[in-house]
């Protein structure tokens, strides 16, 4: 082999090894990579006027979850199980949840493991899960709550928690996605940083909702913002598209990731109240 080959094979070697570390890299980091638990929590619903209640849930490994309860001002209005992004912690959802409360139902608004005041390891999809498990199952025998008045609301990360919790409880009575992605393999996709690595294969922390919906047939509400440039709203027509005929897509012209409550304004508001109305009032003596 002449020494330029030689110098070409070498390079390409040490590219290779390179190229795999970097995929190796993707593979074991990528929890630290998708996740950014906040511990201090900066507010609260009082801070929104809204009133709640601080409590804690039984959780997987003897572990405690912590949550806030905010009260509907109608007793028997349905209850939202809240799961948030895998940003912050309660206490960057504070203002949401006290608009949700206001708006149409009680709220159960918790941290997974890891995040806030909720102790344990470093946040998993399947730890995540098990704490969805833990809020659903404390909202049914510690509310009361009959599952046919449980609406699931995930937001960002957490609209893949909800699909989750949706196949698993399919007597619930809705889903709310908002600002969510199709699967964490089609959002790292359309990462340019990604484009290169076989992200499909790479990728085990999946919230792959989009495979999921064929096995879901409670109504779904999918909110986006056309200005979302964290996950782009074609993902939420995506999603749509795949949903139950009684769905409803509301895109917020000029909303970003976070913001389309606030810039939809009663738009918002009327849909979700619209949305949420389907639920039957429940009976009172079932509390």
């Amino acid at each position: 082999m002449s020494k330029p080959a030689q110098l070409l094979w070498k390079i390409a070697r040490i590219l290779l090894i390179v190229y795999a570390v970097l995929c190796l890299v993707l593979v074991f980091a990528q929890s630290h990579m998708l996740y950014f638990p906040q511990p201090v929590i900066e507010s609260t619903p009082e801070d929104y006027n809204a009133q709640y209640e601080q409590v804690w849930i039984p959780g997987a490994d003897n572990s405690k979850l912590y949550a806030w309860w905010l009260p509907s001002q109608d007793p028997a209005a349905p209850t939202l199980i809240y799961f948030h992004g895998n940003y912050g912690n309660v206490g960057s959802n504070a203002e949401q949840a006290s608009r949700l409360a206001r708006t149409c139902c009680n709220v159960l608004l918790f941290d997974y493991r890891g995040y806030g005041r909720s102790a344990g390891p470093f946040p998993s999809e399947k730890r995540i899960y098990a704490d969805a498990e833990a809020a659903y199952n404390y909202a049914v025998t510690q509310k009361k709550v009959s599952p046919n008045h449980i609406v699931f609301y995930g937001h960002s990360l957490g609209g893949g928690v909800a699909f989750e919790m949706a196949k698993r409880h399919g007597d619930a009575a809705g889903l709310i996605a908002e600002s969510t992605f199709t699967s964490v393999a089609d959002r790292a996709a359309l990462d340019p940083l990604y484009r290169f690595f076989p992200v499909r294969l790479l990728v085990h922390q999946r919230f792959d909702s989009i495979h999921k919906i064929a096995a879901i047939h409670m109504p779904m509400l999918v909110i986006a913002g056309t200005g979302d440039t964290t996950i782009p709203y074609a993902m939420s027509e995506q999603l749509y598209r795949s949903a139950p005929p009684n769905s409803e897509l509301l895109l917020i012209p000029g909303a970003g990731h976070d913001n389309p409550a606030v810039v939809g304004g009663a738009k918002y508001i009327e849909a979700v109240k619209r949305f949420v109305s389907r639920v039957p009032a429940q009976q009172l003596s079932s509390r």
